[in-house]
């Protein structure tokens, strides 16, 4: 499994701009930016090493956001 629940909702919110989804191509192009892709107008396509830190780091944040979560939850 990819994305759990969690993850997921965190994915669909990144993902919306003025109202809409964005498209698969802009999903690539955010988690590649995470990985250190600059998105220049001379760049190539983003490559496998940049998706797949810029992927590392989302899942970096979502751990936090569950950590926070129960942090919350032991406390409230």
């Amino acid at each position: 499994m990819l994305f759990n629940p969690l993850s997921a909702k965190c994915w669909d919110y990144s993902l919306k701009k003025n109202g809409r989804k964005r498209s698969l191509g802009e999903a690539m192009i955010i988690i590649a930016k995470l990985g250190g892709y600059l998105g220049r107008k001379c760049d190539g396509v983003p490559g496998f090493e940049s998706m797949w830190k810029g992927y590392a780091r989302f899942c970096d944040m979502v751990e936090i956001i569950m950590l926070e979560r129960a942090a919350k939850s032991n406390y409230a």
